[in-house]
């Protein structure tokens, strides 16, 4: 929790700095290994573009307001995520834990504003 030495005023008001929720609804565990800091071996032609994407948002869906979704290590150690456009519910937190990197999918159709706008 943010103590009062992490507040700012301003002509607002005082802003604090944000904590982190203290429950978790769901964590959700990495199931890719990145080599190199690269999920190219997992997904060199972007077929499967973004294999995350359902579970997370079926957890933030489920996700109460002013709780958090965790995305924490696999048990061997995978620490990827991938995923296309996620839509975070208002009062919930994507926790995404040390270590663990949420990759964004690399096939622009899964960012498409509309047909072929290819996330213009």
């Amino acid at each position: 929790m943010a103590d009062s030495s992490s507040a700012v005023s301003t002509q607002w008001g005082t802003v604090s700095e944000p904590a982190l929720p203290s429950v978790v609804c769901t964590t959700l565990q990495a199931t890719l290994t990145p080599t190199g800091g690269s999920i190219d071996a997992f997904n060199a032609a972007a077929v499967n573009s973004q294999p995350d994407a359902g579970r997370i948002r079926a957890a933030i869906d489920a996700c109460p307001v002013g709780q958090a979704v965790k995305l924490t290590q696999g048990a061997a150690g995978e620490s990827g995520f991938l995923s296309g456009p996620i839509k975070l519910k208002s009062g919930v937190t994507l926790w995404i834990d040390t270590g663990v990197t949420l990759f964004a999918s690399r096939n622009p159709a899964d960012f498409d504003n509309g047909v072929g706008t290819c996330g213009t």
